[in-house]
């Protein structure tokens, strides 16, 4: 039965609307480090954290409903490459070269398609595994702390000095190409150097000091790359790996916890959906087919994954926290707490909508399916 209410959940009639002037365009995904969604004004933040990205997402497609499906990196890499959920415990699949084996794989796809795979980093690949998984799943090139970095915290390189490799590197790739760009500045303790925009002391400050910075590096950076001959054919994608409890001091099992930013960027946009926001509930595992679809490549392989894009699918995003899950839907919320085997908080989120009365089995059925599946990629 949980199997087919998850079955169900990613059945619908396709009516995809493409926002891309290309169906090939270069495709560079940042993935900050530690970003929540109220760092931005745009998303419910009330400091200037990242005006930046504020900034470019009133030209670009901001999504207003987004969420990552864990709290670790490694999590948010799984779920925005295979498109597999977080599970809630602390373990995951990028840790266990038998089971990440056999999830599909975004970049894989893209390879196979004639797409050039790069990974840009500059902390410890070796890390949960994360080297293997980068290979296995189709990366051509990988970088990491290999390279002489000239400024790093115990993370990796300062992002400036990643993001102009990037620009210095990115030409020598073969086109089209798809790049993953993986800041680390803002990583905890928050302990870069940088601009102390905040000037209280205290972990909350220099938290919102580095997302600033990072925020600064990637508009730095898109600027630069207004200059390279990729430019026009290229699709930015921001996100986050995971949100942190900073800028608000979120409980770790709350939906704001969980809550980051996407926003597409680039002139390969079409013109009339710059400005676009989309209020449509989601999650990281729906990434994948979100980005196929867009290039008109299938992404059925992906079981967990739905194409935000599409008018007519359903609208709700699962996250995972130690011993228990949310469940999100445009007009409630669930927390559901596994030690206590129950239900700890819901919350109608719209009290003038209709209210969801299935959303407990629906989160029920999820987490039941994907421990099966997990539990079924070790065989």
């Amino acid at each position: 039965i949980a199997r087919q209410i998850v079955k169900d959940l990613h059945n619908y009639p396709k009516d995809n609307v493409y926002i891309l002037q290309s169906l090939k365009p270069n495709i560079v995904l940042i993935i900050m480090e530690s970003v929540s969604a109220e760092n931005l004004i745009s998303l419910g933040g009330n400091e200037n954290i990242m005006p930046g990205l504020d900034s470019i997402s009133k030209q670009g497609i901001l999504f207003t409903d987004f969420y990552a499906n864990g709290f670790r990196t490694e999590q948010g890499l799984i779920a925005l490459l295979s498109g597999f959920p977080a599970q809630p415990a602390n373990f995951t699949v990028i840790r266990d070269f038998n089971r990440f084996e056999k999830l599909p794989n975004l970049a894989r796809i893209l390879l196979n398609n004639g797409y050039n795979n790069n990974y840009y980093y500059s902390g410890n690949l070796n890390y949960a595994n994360t080297k293997s998984y980068l290979y296995i799943g189709g990366f051509n090139k990988i970088i990491g702390e290999e390279q002489q970095w000239k400024k790093k915290t115990q993370w990796g390189a300062y992002d400036e000095e990643l993001f102009d490799f990037h620009i210095k590197n990115a030409c020598n790739d073969a086109q089209p190409f798809f790049s993953i760009i993986m800041t680390s500045t803002n990583h905890e303790p928050f302990e870069a150097n940088v601009t102390k925009i905040f000037t209280n002391k205290g972990e909350e400050n220099s938290y919102k000091n580095t997302s600033y910075y990072t925020d600064k590096c990637i508009i730095n950076y898109l600027k630069q790359a207004q200059n390279q001959s990729w430019y026009n054919n290229t699709l930015f994608i921001i996100t986050s790996d995971h949100a942190h409890s900073y800028p608000k001091k979120r409980s770790h099992n709350e939906p704001k916890r969980h809550h980051i930013p996407l926003i597409l960027y680039g002139n390969v946009i079409k013109p009339e959906y710059k400005g676009l926001i989309i209020n449509k509930t989601g999650a990281q595992v729906d990434f994948p087919a979100t980005l196929l679809n867009q290039l008109n490549i299938n992404a059925d392989i992906f079981k967990w994954s739905k194409n935000l894009f599409d008018k007519n699918s359903p609208q709700f995003a699962f996250y995972t926290f130690d011993n228990g899950f949310g469940y999100i839907t445009p007009n409630k919320f669930i927390i559901y707490d596994h030690n206590i085997k129950k239900v700890v908080t819901d919350i109608n989120r719209n009290p003038l909508g209709q209210t969801d009365t299935n959303t407990i089995t629906q989160g029920k059925a999820y987490l039941q399916t994907l421990i099966n599946d997990f539990l079924n990629l070790k065989r």
